[in-house]
C-alpha cells in the first residue's frame, strides 16, 4: 500500500516539476524582451503575459495539489506541491517588480522634465522683465534729470533781463525739454509692446508644449490600441 502511494505522489510531483520548467522558459522571455519593457506599452504587454502565466500556474498547482488529497500521504505531497507555487510565483513577482520600478523611474524622469522646463521658462521670463524694468527706470531717470536741467535754466532766465539771444536760448531749452518728455513716453510705449510680446511669446511657447503632449500621449495611445492583443509566448 505504502509503494503504491509513493509512486502516486511521484507522479503528482512530476506534474510540479513540469511546472518548473515553464518558469525556466519564463524567466528566458523575461530576459529576451528586456529591451521591450523599456517602453509602456512594452511593460503592459509584460504584465499581460505574467498575469496569463499566474493563472496558469495556478491552475496546474491547484491540480495537483487536488490530487495530493486523493493520496494515503497526503502532508509531504501538498507540501512539495505548495513549495514549487510558491517558487514559481515568487519568480513572477519578481519580474512584476522590476516592471513597476521602471514605471516609477519613468514616472520620476517625465517629472523632472517638467519642472526643468517650468523653471527655464520662469527664468527667461524674470530676466527679461529685470531688463525691461532697469530700461524704464534709465528712461525715467534720464527724463527727470532733463527736467531738473531745464527748470533750472527757466529760473536763471527770470532772475535777469534777457537779451535775444538768452531768449533764445531759454525757447531752446523748452523745445528740448518737451522732446525729452516725448522721447521718455516714447520709450514707455515702446517698453509696454515689448512686455506685450515678450507675454504672447510664453504663451504661444507653453501651448506648443501642450499640444506636442497631446500629440506623443496620442501617439501612445495609438500604438498601445494597434498592439492589444500580445504576442505569444513559447514555454
Amino acid at each position: 500500500m505504502k509503494k503504491f502511494s509513493m509512486k502516486r505522489s511521484l507522479m503528482v510531483l512530476a506534474c510540479v516539476w513540469i511546472a518548473t520548467g515553464a518558469a525556466s522558459c519564463l524567466a528566458q522571455t523575461v530576459v529576451n524582451l528586456a529591451s521591450d519593457i523599456q517602453t509602456p506599452l512594452g511593460r503592459d504587454q509584460e504584465r499581460q503575459r505574467i498575469e496569463a502565466e499566474r493563472s496558469a500556474l495556478n491552475a496546474k498547482f491547484d491540480a495537483a495539489d487536488a490530487e495530493c488529497k486523493t493520496r494515503f500521504i497526503v502532508t509531504s505531497c501538498v507540501n512539495d506541491v505548495k513549495r514549487q507555487r510558491n517558487v514559481q510565483l515568487d519568480e513572477l513577482k519578481r519580474q512584476e517588480n522590476i516592471l513597476n520600478r521602471l514605471d516609477n523611474k519613468a514616472a520620476a524622469i517625465k517629472e523632472q522634465q517638467k519642472i526643468e522646463e517650468n523653471v527655464s521658462d520662469k527664468t527667461l521670463a524674470d530676466k527679461e522683465k529685470d531688463k525691461q524694468d532697469a530700461l524704464g527706470k534709465y528712461a525715467k531717470k534720464e527724463s527727470d534729470r532733463a527736467d531738473r536741467a531745464a527748470e533750472r535754466g527757466e529760473k536763471a532766465s527770470a532772475k535777469t533781463p534777457q537779451s535775444k539771444p538768452q531768449e533764445k536760448t531759454a525757447e531752446k531749452s523748452t523745445q528740448d525739454k518737451a522732446q525729452k518728455r516725448a522721447d521718455y513716453e516714447q520709450k514707455q510705449r515702446d517698453l509696454l509692446e515689448r512686455r506685450k510680446r515678450r507675454d504672447d511669446n510664453i504663451r504661444e511657447n507653453e501651448q506648443k508644449k501642450k499640444d506636442k503632449a497631446l500629440e506623443r500621449e496620442k501617439a501612445a495611445e495609438k500604438a498601445k490600441a494597434a498592439a492589444s492583443s500580445p504576442k505569444p509566448t513559447f514555454l
